[in-house]
């Protein structure tokens, strides 16, 4: 393809790749802005800055294709995994093969700085390309689960929340008390959670810490959502390691009066790989809305590593906070 040059970010591409962006998502919710960018791939993230490449022709942005890096516990161990997010392409030339060029590039880097898989939430027109041309596995379809009711719920134990202007070393310390109840899931000590949820420039998390008879015990991450007529809640992570049900059902009623306060029109949240959570959600009403799929490509040629992410009795953790795309 003549004139056309691929190749890494530099200060600046962010305000062209806005512009990009903005021709392609059509809607005006929750859009993406330059702040984004720069907090996203090129921040305070403990895992690093981000990979970004970008496709030019005559020196203008028509393509990008990202991934940013996050540190996973992977049997026990810390793995180096990325989020790959913002496939971008001008309408004018998409359909021709040009993302593979841009995609390519990204992983290429993504090996040299030893990220062993790379996973992502794809919409319906990317996910055939992502399987096409890099080779992705489908893993899961991570299911939506939406509540409507706006009844405030009875607690049966008086649980405290405390909103957070920053996670400090309790944090640190009720991850790596927990960090091996899962078998896969992301770092979440006290700088992933300041950089992920408490430094994001563009829009507001609310952080919620939770105690019972004056101990913390977990954490949790709220989000409000226009979308069309709809005032929508997000609870967007949360951490509720080794607790028994009852415990665990006051937690996420605690979370939904909080919401509720709010005036909220519906309530969403996401989370794989813990049946006691699923059973939990479902019993206080949550009801599957929809589903996305889940695909992963390995950079790691270990065959015993791909096959652990890939078995099917493994304890998976992930949030809507664990895609770095929109929520």
């Amino acid at each position: 393809m003549k004139n056309l040059i691929i190749k890494p970010y530099k200060s600046g591409d962010e305000f062209n790749f806005h512009k990009l962006d903005r021709k392609l998502e059509i809607h005006k919710y929750n859009r993406r802005d330059p702040s984004n960018f720069i907090w996203k791939y090129r921040g305070k993230n403990p895992s690093g800055f981000g990979t970004n490449y970008f496709a030019y022709i005559n020196d203008k942005i028509i393509g990008h294709f990202g991934a940013v890096p996050l540190k996973y516990i992977v049997n026990k161990k810390i793995a180096k995994g990325a989020c790959s997010i913002a496939m971008m392409i001008e309408p004018q030339w998409q359909n021709k093969g040009l993302i593979k060029f841009v995609g390519d590039e990204v992983f290429k880097e993504l090996k040299k700085k030893s990220i062993k898989f790379v996973y992502g939430y794809p919409n319906d027109r990317s996910f055939d390309l992502h399987l096409k041309f890099w080779k992705y596995l489908k893993i899961i379809d991570q299911k939506n689960f939406v509540l409507k009711n706006n009844k405030k719920f009875l607690i049966s134990e008086k649980i405290e929340i405390i909103k957070l202007k920053k996670f400090d070393k309790i944090y640190d310390k009720l991850w790596k008390k927990n960090k091996n109840y899962y078998d896969i899931a992301v770092v979440r000590d006290k700088d992933y959670l300041n950089w992920r949820y408490i430094q994001r420039p563009d829009h507001s998390y609310y952080c919620y810490s939770f105690k019972l008879r004056g101990v913390i015990y977990g954490y949790a991450v709220l989000k409000y959502y226009k979308f069309k007529n709809k005032f929508i809640g997000h609870i967007i992570d949360f951490f509720f390691p080794n607790i028994k049900e009852e415990q665990m059902k006051d937690s996420f009623k605690t979370l939904i009066n909080e919401l509720i306060k709010n005036n909220v029109d519906e309530i969403s949240t996401w989370c794989n790989g813990s049946p006691e959570i699923l059973t939990v959600l479902k019993n206080i009403g949550f009801k599957v809305s929809g589903s996305r799929p889940m695909i992963m490509k390995f950079l790691n040629e270990n065959k015993n590593f791909c096959t652990y992410f890939t078995s099917r009795n493994k304890k998976w953790y992930f949030t809507m906070g664990d895609t770095l795309e929109i929520y």
